[in-house]
């Protein structure tokens, strides 16, 4: 009698799982999400109707329902061969809204994998039946929104180079990249070029006048009016407009050598690299920087000059030859003095060209007969007599004598 009980009740079961009726005028509709991630709650509802409209109170049973939870291939197994195993079965909640009467769950997998949630309400007998499929997936991370990119613009102007020093008359290129908002470059950017005085431009191409000075090229881009400023400075050419030499006057003997240097200096005052020529007159000559002098004594005439601008700087040269001692004399070599006088006896030089020259201090005086002498000065003693005395240079040993009478 059991047997046969249990065998009525599975035939019921499969009815109502596959029709989703146990009766032709009762039925259940689910509805819930038919998709979900692992470990997530899904809300289901199954609805009661009778006859194709919501059941009353009095045919909904409060404690006779049950939920079910298959997976895909047991439900097809299921339905197949009338599966009647234990099934993992999830406990749902009477809710009431609107005057309806529906019976919600949530439900959550714990795996990913395709499920099927079936409800089932009864009394005595199994009244109807319900079923969602439920597909539930890995964790999938949601894409971002898409938004639509921005233009771009032009935020920074970068000059290369920033800025230029050029000669008057020549062509200097500017180039520039533009950079857009987030400092990626950008090409074929239509950029504006104006010079503020100092020259022309044409494109990125400044050809600088003949003015010297510091003037500016402004680069500007029309659609965001970011502009940089290119400094220009246009100096004039450095050319030689002095020469300076050391020593400016040079003295030397016949046969001597002097070395000299000599700087260029431009229209600024700075030193400038230039190739510089030494000339001289007949006297000397010039071996590189360095004068040779003549045999003969003189004055020459040299001059440093520079080809290229013709400035030139006359240095003087005088070849001399050293005057030395060649000949002593005394004034009135014979003299005449009375005994107990005292005579002053005055010396001459000479120089190798028979030229008064300035006699040196530290001559030697000596007198004969032991008489008083005093440098140039000599004591006449009380014997009378001829007196010679003598004056010696100790540099050229030159000497020159005086003859002395001593008479009462």
């Amino acid at each position: 009698m059991k047997k046969a009980r249990m065998a009525s009740f599975a035939a019921l079961l499969v009815v109502g799982l596959f029709t989703g009726v146990a009766e032709a005028n009762y039925t259940i509709t689910m509805t819930g999400r038919s998709s979900c991630q692992a470990k997530q709650w899904v809300t289901v509802k199954a609805t009661l109707y009778r006859y194709g409209k919501l059941a009353k109170t009095k045919y909904v049973h409060k404690n006779r329902y049950q939920w079910y939870a298959f997976t895909w291939n047991d439900w097809q197994a299921f339905k197949k061969r009338g599966f009647n195993g234990n099934h993992p079965r999830v406990q749902g909640v009477w809710q009431q809204a609107n005057s309806k009467f529906n019976i919600t769950n949530n439900w959550n997998s714990v795996t990913n994998g395709d499920y099927v949630l079936v409800c089932q309400t009864s009394k005595t007998n199994w009244y109807g039946a319900g079923y969602l499929r439920v597909k539930v997936g890995p964790v999938v991370k949601p894409r971002p929104r898409p938004r639509p990119k921005p233009a771009r613009k032009v935020t920074k102007i970068v000059l290369s180079p920033a800025r230029a020093t050029i000669k008057p008359g020549q062509t200097l290129e500017i180039h520039a990249i533009c950079y857009d908002q987030w400092s990626r470059p950008m090409p074929k950017v239509a950029l504006s070029y104006v010079a503020a005085g100092g020259g022309t431009i044409s494109g990125n191409c400044y050809v600088a006048g003949r003015q010297p000075g510091k003037f500016q090229v402004w680069v500007r881009e029309p659609v965001s009016g970011i502009a940089r400023v290119f400094d220009v400075t246009i100096v004039q050419p450095a050319v030689v407009t002095r020469i300076v030499v050391n020593p400016p006057k040079a003295k030397c003997r016949p046969g001597g050598a002097i070395q000299f240097s000599a700087c260029a200096y431009d229209q600024f005052g700075k030193v400038i690299p230039a190739r510089l020529e030494y000339v001289s007159q007949a006297g000397g000559h010039f071996k590189g920087s360095t004068f040779y002098a003549g045999a003969k004594p003189g004055r020459v005439l040299t001059w440093v000059r520079h080809r290229g601008t013709n400035v030139a700087q006359v240095v003087e040269i005088n070849i001399v030859d050293p005057r030395i001692l060649t000949y002593l004399t005394i004034k009135n070599p014979v003299k005449r003095a009375r005994c107990g006088t005292q005579v002053k006896l005055e010396l001459q030089g000479w120089d190798q060209y028979n030229r008064p020259m300035p006699v040196p201090g530290n001559c030697s005086w000596t007198c004969s007969r032991r008489a008083r002498l005093w440098n140039n000065t000599f004591f006449a003693p009380n014997q009378p007599g001829q007196y010679v005395v003598e004056v010696v240079d100790p540099k050229t040993h030159v000497r020159a004598k005086a003859f002395l009478y001593v008479f009462p």
